[in-house]
């Protein structure tokens, strides 16, 4: 059985097979930076396995025509979109044809799941065939944006596993990592500009209780919880938006704002609404101000110098502001916000937050950057900015207002993409089976859907390993939602794929639940 994941669009198996050895050339255009970087890509990929590295020929000079591996950039009439590709196996050569080297990529790692799971491995596989089934192979994705979303705020998690989390977004082909970088739960990104948001926040005492200045040293004996946190650096920072660029992924931060905020107005709480500043020595729990005061221009200020030095880092398009869960008690109750809302005419908090969204709005639109937030902006009757993209979590019926309002949207609902929830609340099956597109859409409405993302958040995720348990299998499930043509979609088919894979990721490393723990049988027991 091919357990290839997400499913390709369409498939025809052949006879005989391709196998790969240490006389298996690479063909590329060797002036093509790209395509040297792609062939770079797969022997990084296959050689822990292999034990050696595919060598790579002048294709000016190449006089051998048997155990070819060729990639090819060219319009064709088997391609159809920038992310789509050809496969062509057959047991003299494989050919991998696409418009963009994206579309390349996505080749590869279709080859690379036509390969024996051991391809995976980290370390030399002796004694084994690499044979690959011949095949043709024309694909492409469902949808423009294939998520899936990491919250590095509640917990922290190193820069190897960052990577080690775009690797496993490669091999499935996802192409955006939703990096939720600012929470009540820690600030992790470097800013100079305010160098207090790392200092004082991006360290607490174990899970969630005691702010700790990084800048104090820390005694074990001095407490019986360990010290948790981090953040990255700018260096850092670079580093895996550069790897995750050649996965052909793109970095999408969360900044939150004007909520959950909590980390930040601990470090400067000169920007909280009135009220007695809280102190560092306080324990961390949700009944303290998370929410910036929108009625001073010292906020905004802040916020927007912020937001300069995050442009400067991230060079997609898009930067997400969250705007989720607002509590707006502490608006209501603060003079600045009273004076605000009356010398702007704002009749409420609805008011107040659909303003500082629109100027938000505004103020990435003059550096050409496109705002994001959660489709909690659709609130209170309100229109949401022109430019926004929405990321729908809250229902069907969210998605169709945003994408009947023409604006881009992506659908991440609950109850089918959080990954934080058990396997009991979010079966596998929900995910499997969830459409993006909502029924009452027409065809002109439903190209507003540009895809979907799993999320997970790690409230109560402590390790790198409960990570990977949680999001795994389920993100393979995403995967297909976001890639396979509905047509070719079916449960019981891609269970026995998973059954493959779920071998291919113990190789790779990656901890996951046992599939016989997310059976229907076992979750309704």
């Amino acid at each position: 059985m091919l357990a290839i994941i997400p499913k390709p669009a369409k498939l025809t198996l052949l006879s005989g097979c391709f196998t790969l050895n240490k006389q298996t050339y690479l063909k590329v255009d060797p002036s093509n930076a790209e395509l040297i970087q792609l062939t770079n890509f797969l022997n990084l990929t296959f050689s822990n396995a292999l034990g050696y590295q595919l060598n790579l020929n002048n294709v000016s000079s190449l006089s051998k025509k048997n155990n070819i591996i060729q990639f090819v950039l060219e319009e064709s009439s088997e391609l159809q979109g920038d992310e789509s590709y050809y496969l062509e196996i057959k047991p003299e050569a494989i050919l991998v044809k696409a418009r963009k080297i994206n579309g390349l990529f996505y080749g590869l790692m279709t080859l690379r799941q036509l390969l024996p799971v051991e391809i995976e491995s980290k370390k030399i596989i002796a004694n084994i065939e690499w044979k690959i089934p011949c095949l043709q192979c024309e694909d492409k994705p469902r949808f423009s944006w294939r998520g899936m979303h990491l919250d590095v705020s509640r917990h922290f998690f190193s820069v190897d596993f960052i990577k080690k989390y775009l690797d496993l977004l490669a091999m499935y082909k996802f192409n955006v990592f939703h990096w939720h970088l600012v929470d009540d739960g820690g600030w992790r990104i470097e800013i100079e500009k305010y160098p207090l948001l790392t200092d004082l926040t991006a360290y607490r005492l174990d899970n969630m209780e005691v702010w700790h200045p990084r800048h104090l040293s820390f005694q074990q004996k001095d407490c019986a919880q360990a010290l948790h946190g981090g953040f990255y650096t700018k260096q850092q920072i670079v580093e895996i938006i550069d790897y995750a660029k050649a996965r052909h992924i793109r970095v999408i931060p969360e900044i939150e704002m004007p909520g959950h905020s909590q980390a930040a107005l601990f470090a400067y709480p000169q920007y909280q609404c009135a009220g007695a500043a809280q102190s560092l020595t306080e324990p961390y729990l949700y009944n303290h101000q998370n929410v910036y005061c929108l009625g001073k221009k010292e906020t905004y200020h802040f916020l927007k110098n912020i937001l300069d030095e995050v442009f400067e880092l991230f060079p997609e398009s898009i930067v997400h502001i969250g705007a989720d869960e607002v509590d707006q008690r502490f608006w209501n109750n603060c003079p600045d916000c009273a004076n605000f809302m009356k010398q702007h005419q704002l009749r409420n908090g609805d008011d107040l937050q659909s303003q500082f969204v629109h100027e938000m709005d505004a103020f990435l639109s003059q550096n050409n950057k496109t705002l994001m937030a959660w489709d909690d902006i659709l609130l209170g009757g309100h229109d949401s900015p022109t430019n926004a993209t929405i990321m729908s979590w809250r229902g069907e019926q969210w998605a169709a207002k945003a994408a009947k309002s023409k604006n881009y949207t992506v659908t991440c609902p609950a109850w089918q993409c959080y990954f934080d929830y058990s396997y009991r609340a979010v079966p596998l099956e929900n995910v499997y089976n969830y459409d993006p597109v909502p029924a009452e859409l027409n065809e002109a409405e439903a190209k507003y859907i540009l895809g979907v993302q799993g999320n997970v958040w790690t409230e109560f995720m402590t390790s790198e390993s409960q990570v990977e348990y949680m999001a795994l299998p389920r993100m393979l499930a995403v995967s297909e939602v976001v890639w396979t043509q509905v047509e070719n979609k079916n449960l019981d088919d891609f269970m026995q794929r998973l059954t493959i894979s779920s071998t291919r990721l113990t190789l790779a490393e990656y901890c996951y639940c046992p599939l016989e723990l997310i059976s229907e049988k076992n979750l309704t027991a």
